[in-house]
């Protein structure tokens, strides 16, 4: 290298880009999925009657950041539920969003084949969101039907967003 060429190198001062792009601002996935263990029974039954471990699993389809809407079933020794045609209310963009949901419902117990009764479902719960596609969620939900006694349940899960 020539003493001149050097001399240039050494002495120039490397450009610095100070702008920084802004955070993402994404908003939430649309589409969530989730899969919840649950313990289900009637509430105000001296006999705790179908009481009993299920499984519950949901699908979400979130329009807003704060307004949701849902449909979950529950699957049980006493019998299934469907909760469909339901709405669900958080906190936009925290990481603890605790949330109110209700929902119409759909019981089709086992002790009585081919019976079905429509009612409601309401529900208290918390997602806990981790990043944009992985949650953690918990919920109480009370379920009651004309034919049924008011029935509750603790569900505790985790769910998958995208899209």
């Amino acid at each position: 290298m020539t003493p001149l060429l050097l001399a240039v190198l050494l002495s120039a001062n490397p450009v610095i880009d100070e702008q920084r792009e802004p955070p993402c601002d994404e908003g939430p996935a649309l589409i969530a999925v989730k899969v919840m263990p649950n313990y289900s029974a009637r509430l105000f039954s001296a006999d705790g009657s179908a009481a009993g471990f299920g499984l519950s699993a949901g699908v979400e389809v979130r329009l807003t950041d704060w307004f949701t809407l849902r449909s979950d079933v529950d699957f049980r020794k006493a019998g299934h539920t469907f909760d469909f045609l339901g709405v669900k209310v958080s906190l936009p963009r925290e990481t603890w969003r605790p949330f109110a949901s209700v929902s119409v419902s759909g019981d089709f117990p086992a002790d009585k084949p081919g019976n079905s009764y429509l009612g409601a479902t309401g529900a208290l719960g918390l997602d806990v969101v981790l990043s944009r596609n992985f949650f953690v969620t918990a919920e109480a939900r009370a379920r009651t039907t004309k034919e049924q006694p008011l029935t509750g349940a603790v569900v505790v899960g985790l769910g998958l967003a995208f899209l």
